[in-house]
């Protein structure tokens, strides 16, 4: 679907139907592109005697890298050998935008007036893109005239709010910024001691606060954390109690429906399996549209096997399965029904189910990619830039798209594919989940592909060649850390694609000089990330869940978790120990992640 998307945009796209088929060379480095890998793109081009096409694209790739001023030479070269190719309209979209982005305005209002002579499709941008020129130069009486006049074209159906949206997001606009956090004072202190293992400070603090505040909106935050304190210092009994005056003070509160199901996890880990049973079958019942809802139900499947109670267990695992599709827990009851059991390699028995289900999940709708793109013009447009490389561009048309596309699962389905064209990922991933759970019935796989990118291939493969990780592990792990950023940095301070601490990089590379810098490479980021991940297997036995926790926590305390037996033998029970909200999560997400790389990479595997 995605690759029939694109060939429909380049037929409707005018100025740039290729004159001849692509070379070997050329869809390679395509490919490469497309993985986000522009250096080993260029590489490919670089040997080859060029033609318009492959000179086209080197420009192309030449942007997204970055290089604007080498895009200039090569466009000007361009049109000296090609004077009258029909791709020479996208050339100079590309010339007139690289020389903006490096300041040489004057140079590129002269390309700008051109193409709004030229291109009808993209003769708005065009005239946007020239009054940003003269404004830059200090006519600002020309600029504001054109933009009046871009501002009240609305094919006689009023102003366009489209390109009004995109006026306001030139360079030198003026938007509202958001207001400073809000500390939330008593609570704000407690949670400060409990994250200092302060916990009987805590405690006695937000016990003040409740006992005072009792007409509060925070009441039930402050409940909660009593309970977690407690549970925190081991007194579970008395945690349980705390926990179930939370949905009482404050039934409503977001804190009402974890402290339910925490109320049922401490009496799970004092084995009172049938008050856990009660507790987590209320949450299920008092919040049923809830996240904890359906832990709660996975954990009633646990809670019956411990009693012995397997047919109930068996309907409970059937119940997750068939409600939450794609969800983790719904996962790990797939796994349950097909009985597996965690230990060692978690996903080796389980594959022939989990890729099953997702064979049965999908469909190919009778969706009209051809059809749908000609009647919204400025997908098209949004859709002609991306092919072009001119991402800002595009980013600024397909977000103004978005603002009316939410509530459209299709076009939030094409958008997102043309967010994954243009290598904008968290985008992609954004426009995706929504249409993803908007829609309704089996979802075509191009949404799931486009959910679930797969970019640097060919790194990860160079960086695999003798490690046991798999590509769906790195995938997934760059997925959660970076959306495939490569210039993320954290607020701890990780930097890159896989989200490597300095500390760690420079243990990695075995250099006493170590720039920091050289984690936002992907090659090298890439390369330390499926090391690390390596070693972590290595150290524990193989186990990707403790895998993971150690790669988002820390090595040193999973293997503080890892003392207690219950959580050496369960990892389902393990996860539900860890005290990081995020650590929790994480192990998760990228869990799902890795079942359904594994089902997109089985045919290139």
């Amino acid at each position: 679907m995605r690759k029939y998307l694109l060939l429909v945009l380049l037929f409707m796209a005018p100025g740039s139907v290729p004159s001849q088929e692509p070379s070997d060379a050329v869809q390679q480095a395509m490919m490469l592109g497309e993985w986000l890998e522009y250096d080993r793109a260029l590489d490919v081009l670089k040997g080859i005697q060029g033609d318009s096409l492959s000179q086209h694209n080197k420009i192309r790739l030449l942007i997204l890298s970055g290089d604007h001023h080498r895009a200039i030479k090569e466009a000007d070269d361009f049109f000296q050998r090609w004077p009258g190719s029909p791709l020479g309209i996208d050339c100079k979209w590309q010339r007139a935008y690289s020389l903006k982005k490096i300041g040489l305005y004057r140079d590129a209002l002269y390309d700008f007036l051109d193409l709004a002579r030229q291109d009808p499709l993209l003769a708005d941008i065009a005239w946007m893109n020239a009054g940003f020129c003269y404004q830059q130069q200090g006519q600002s009486q020309t600029a504001g005239r054109i933009f009046d006049s871009l501002a009240s074209d609305g094919s006689n159906q009023g102003p366009d709010s489209l390109l009004i949206s995109l006026l306001m997001a030139q360079p030198g606009s003026v938007s509202g910024s958001a207001p400073p956090p809000v500390r939330q004072g008593t609570i704000y202190k407690a949670s400060r001691l409990i994250s200092q293992k302060k916990y009987e400070s805590a405690r006695n603090l937000l016990t003040r606060f409740v006992r005072f505040n009792k007409g509060s909106s925070l009441l039930g935050q402050a409940q909660y954390l009593i309970g977690k304190c407690l549970e925190r210092q081991g007194k579970l009994t008395l945690a349980a109690r705390a926990y179930l005056k939370v949905p009482e003070v404050q039934p409503g509160t977001s804190w009402a429906d974890e402290a339910l199901f925490r109320a049922g996890w401490c009496q799970y880990k004092m084995k009172a399996y049938g008050r856990a049973l009660k507790h987590w079958r209320e949450a299920q019942r008092r919040y049923p549209q809830s996240d904890f809802a359906e832990v709660s139900v996975f954990w009633q499947g646990k809670a019956l096997e411990e009693r012995g109670d397997s047919m109930a267990a068996w309907g409970k695992y059937q119940e997750l399965a068939a409600k939450y599709e794609y969800t983790y827990y719904g996962w790990r009851a797939r796994e349950k029904l097909m009985g597996y059991s965690p230990s060692g390699d978690s996903l080796s028995p389980d594959k022939v189910a989990q890729l099953a289900f997702l064979d049965s999940a999908v469909a190919e709708p009778q969706l009209e990619p051809e059809s749908w793109i000609k009647n919204h013009r400025r997908f098209s447009q949004a859709s002609r830039l991306v092919d072009m490389g001119l991402l800002d561009e595009a980013a600024k048309l397909a977000e103004a798209i978005r603002k009316i596309s939410w509530n459209d699962p299709v076009a939030l389905h094409y958008l997102a594919q043309l967010f994954s064209q243009a290598g904008m990922d968290p985008q992609a991933i954004y426009c995706a989940k929504r249409s993803f759970d908007l829609w309704m019935g089996p979802r075509p796989k191009a949404l799931i592909e486009t959910l679930y990118p797969q970019r640097y291939l060919r790194s990860i493969e160079a960086a695999l060649a003798e490690s046991p990780v798999e590509t769906a592990l790195v995938l997934s792990v760059m997925r959660q850390e970076s959306k495939f950023v490569a210039a993320a940095r954290s607020r701890a301070g990780a930097r890159g694609l896989m989200q490597i601490m300095p500390k760690t990089g420079q243990r990695l590379s075995g250099l006493k000089k170590f720039r920091l810098d050289t984690l936002y490479h992907p090659e090298t980021s890439i390369a330390y990330g499926a090391r690390f991940l390596s070693s972590l297997l290595k150290q524990f036995d193989g186990s990707i869940v403790h895998t993971l926790a150690a790669y988002n926590a820390g090595p040193y305390r999973v293997k503080q978790w890892l003392k207690s037996e219950r959580c050496r033998n369960d990892d389902d029970y393990l996860i539900e120990e860890i005290p990081y909200l995020e650590t929790r999560n994480y192990i998760k997400k990228v869990m799902v992640g890795y079942y359904v790389y594994r089902w997109l990479l089985e045919e290139k595997l």
